[in-house]
């Protein structure tokens, strides 16, 4: 089977992932790649001269994104990797990429950084935001106030994000280049969603409003054509706390039926969490909502809000929709 160099399936492509052996020769890389069902692939000519590591890196987000492999996007890409002077990490840099070629927009530089940017785990809006007193109140939720504040203060952060990027756009002011490239990176991830379904929420649990906290979430919503499907939603964040640690939350509503799971830094807040669960279980019962007992533990692997930011972020089988935030 001939296969054209400037398209491969993602089959093709997981093909090609797994005959990548990091310790060939330069010599080995450039040749002609032999499959288990002898079909003959080829890397692009873009990567051949890449280093192998380099290689898998890019077919791993391309597989991940269920991504063609085109040529044009690969020069491009392998230009700014070959750029000393772009000074973003190889890895955050063609995660970036693969997202902006999902969502079929440019690989242009201020594209790459915000999304690079949005994906770093040592920077955030929310610190960001503390530079701009008087973006607080429009790009914040505030946890002390009650349910239907909140409620309304999260739907009121999606409306403002895009029109305040708008305003930080226009002003051009030195002190607000990281905060516009980060929500224009949290932008361009989204882009090709009826709503932001990937993002960075600061969240302030005082009245005073010191220093916003960032919880990351992402939700989506089955649409299978099954009626049952179509009440299928599932939600994560992870929040770093300043006296309990880092908590990371998945959370599956099945009808009325609530799976989930809890993940912690540290023993006391895992102990917390189940002390405290019955209670949640009791009032969510009085909704009409069947919470089953959670699965509790610590996290496994060092540097949870990182591996959060950065794990495969595809449609899969779900398709994301606007998040029903009474649910």
């Amino acid at each position: 089977m001939k296969i054209n160099n400037q398209q491969l399936t993602p089959k093709q492509l997981l093909q090609l992932y797994k005959k990548i052996n990091l310790k060939q020769s330069n010599e080995i890389k450039k040749s002609t790649l032999n499959s288990n069902l002898s079909d003959k692939l080829s890397l692009p000519p873009s990567l051949r001269k890449l280093d192998p590591a380099v290689q898998k890196i890019i077919l791993r987000n391309w597989i991940q994104q269920d991504l063609p492999l085109k040529e044009n996007n690969l020069q491009k890409l392998v230009s700014l990797i070959k750029n000393s002077n772009f000074n973003i990490d190889n890895k955050q840099l063609i995660k970036a990429a693969s997202l902006l070629v999902k969502n079929n927009l440019p690989l242009s530089t201020y594209l790459l950084k915000g999304t690079a940017h949005f994906l770093d785990d040592k920077s955030s809006i929310s610190q960001n935001l503390n530079n701009f007193p008087g973006l607080k109140e429009q790009l914040s939720v505030n946890l002390f106030h009650n349910p239907e504040q909140i409620k309304s203060e999260v739907e009121q952060y999606f409306k403002n994000t895009g029109k305040i990027l708008q305003q930080l756009v226009s002003s051009e002011t030195e002190n607000s280049f990281n905060l516009k490239e980060q929500l224009m990176g949290q932008q361009a991830i989204n882009t090709r969603r009826d709503s932001l379904l990937f993002v960075e929420i600061p969240i302030f649990f005082t009245p005073q409003k010191d220093n916003p906290l960032p919880l990351f979430l992402k939700y989506s919503q089955s649409t299978d054509n099954n009626a049952d499907e179509k009440n299928r939603y599932s939600l994560e964040f992870i929040i770093e706390l300043t006296s309990l640690g880092t908590i990371r939350a998945e959370v599956l509503i099945e009808k009325d039926k609530i799976y989930s799971s809890f993940k912690t830094s540290t023993e006391q807040t895992a102990e917390l969490i189940e002390k405290y669960f019955p209670d949640l279980q009791q009032r969510l019962s009085k909704k009409g909502l069947n919470a089953l007992k959670p699965e509790i533990g610590k996290f496994q692997k060092e540097n949870p809000i990182l591996n959060f930011l950065n794990e495969n972020y595809s449609e899969d089988d779900t398709t994301l929709h606007h998040i029903n935030f009474k649910v």
